[in-house]
């Protein structure tokens, strides 16, 4: 066998069916290790002609993770949840039947697909995470929570990769709110219990930051962040990245020189890093320094291919063209430069034809240049692309009613 895909899984149902799919054109066998579902996860996993195991959850995932993968007979496998979805495998088998032997496993683009709560604007945040790699024996997962191979595959000797277009999706807004913060309530109680076992786990620490972050504990999510980016025995990379979290928080809380002071912290740790470079073109288009958020989001790199290299730092992210273009885009519109915002937006949907934002900037540009009739058709295309973004409808209905 070439290819296993390896799941774990608990009351699913919901996502289950549409993570099995994905894969089905490219995988020899998929192997689910389910935990304690009372739901039709296990059902639908074996009409789709999974391997099923049973395994009592411990509170550790990377331990039902490695159930899973001692059961693999893949020479590779990929681990993905229920709520992800492979795009794009094209080629893949090809890339895996081809892998040099030095190389342990592949970076993959999640893209991470959310729904801004306070306008139901759609966005993308595509990050590089190793998901993709061999089976071996001294390969597996560690950490109880937000686990991960990477240390393990270095450890064996092996380098690591990265492969486009090949990508994961990640659904990320399609669970209610309520079960997100039931969620991460339960990752907080595993990452306090990871740190009672070993104070030093710098992953687990940073995990618990964006997790009382989501929690609303900003206070407490920036001292973690801060006590992270300050300790000399973290690796460099996950202290840039800490520092990217931080200067997040300070930037919304409309503290733009401590963040941008952060950010320029991150990259002297890790130069080139796309993280701190994303957060800093945020924060100086937030502040009006449009010419600056300019030139950042044109540094951040395009896609996790391979001739970039794996991710620079943990979570590294990158920009897809709709939303690259729609950035840059914003930027020259607020500058006032029509033609320049007008030829980005229409290069973002040349790559992208149904990106909402780059439809919504046409719309911002024809009303510039007092083309109300042309504004209003860009704007319905947005609200077919976009139903829940609140903004190009709301925009659409003045231009109808003549206001």
């Amino acid at each position: 066998m070439l290819l296993s895909v390896c799941l774990i899984a608990k009351n699913e149902e919901r996502f289950l069916a549409g993570a099995l799919a994905s894969v089905r054109e490219v995988a020899d066998e998929i192997v689910l290790v389910d935990t304690g579902s009372s739901d039709r996860s296990i059902e639908i996993a074996r009409e789709h002609g999974c391997r099923v195991l049973h395994e009592p959850w411990r509170d550790d995932f990377a331990a039902s993770r490695n159930v899973g993968i001692a059961a693999a007979r893949g020479r590779f496998l990929l681990c993905l949840d229920a709520d992800e979805r492979l795009v794009h495998p094209e080629g893949l088998r090809e890339a895996l039947d081809v892998a040099p032997p030095g190389i342990g496993g592949y970076f993959l683009e999640r893209h991470d697909r959310v729904v801004r709560p306070e306008d139901g604007e759609p966005d993308v945040y595509p990050i590089g995470m190793l998901r993709l790699f061999r089976n071996h024996p001294e390969i597996l997962y560690e950490g109880i929570v937000h686990e991960r191979p990477n240390d393990a595959v270095l450890r064996a000797g092996f380098s690591v990769g990265a492969l486009a277009p090949v990508h994961l999706t990640h659904l990320v807004s399609d669970l209610p709110y309520e079960r997100l913060v039931e969620k991460q309530r339960r990752y907080l109680r595993l990452l306090d219990l990871a740190l009672a076992r070993d104070p030093n786990d710098f992953w687990s620490r940073y995990y618990r930051g964006k997790t009382v972050w989501f929690l609303e504990r900003r206070d407490e999510a920036k001292a973690v962040f801060r006590a992270i980016a300050d300790a000399p025995d973290c690796a460099r990379p996950l202290r840039a990245s800490a520092l990217s979290m931080l200067a997040t928080l300070l930037s919304e809380a409309g503290d733009r020189v401590a963040a941008v002071a952060c950010l320029e912290e991150s990259l002297a740790l890790v130069p080139g890093a796309s993280l701190p470079l994303y957060v800093l073109a945020e924060t100086l288009y937030a502040d009006g320094w449009y010419a600056g958020a300019r030139e950042a989001y044109a540094r951040v790199r395009r896609s996790l291919d391979t001739t970039a290299g794996p991710p620079a730092v943990p979570g590294d992210l990158c920009l897809p063209a709709g939303k690259r273009a729609y950035k840059i885009g914003c930027c020259h519109l607020a500058e006032g430069d029509l033609g320049a915002a007008e030829r980005e937006f229409r290069i973002g949907l040349g790559v992208e034809p149904d990106h909402p934002g780059c439809l919504y900037g046409l719309a911002r540009t024809a009303l510039a240049r007092g083309a109300r009739a042309e504004a209003a058709e860009h704007l319905r295309q947005a609200v077919a692309a976009a139903p829940t973004w609140r903004v190009p409808r709301e925009l659409l209905l003045e231009i109808q009613s003549g206001v």
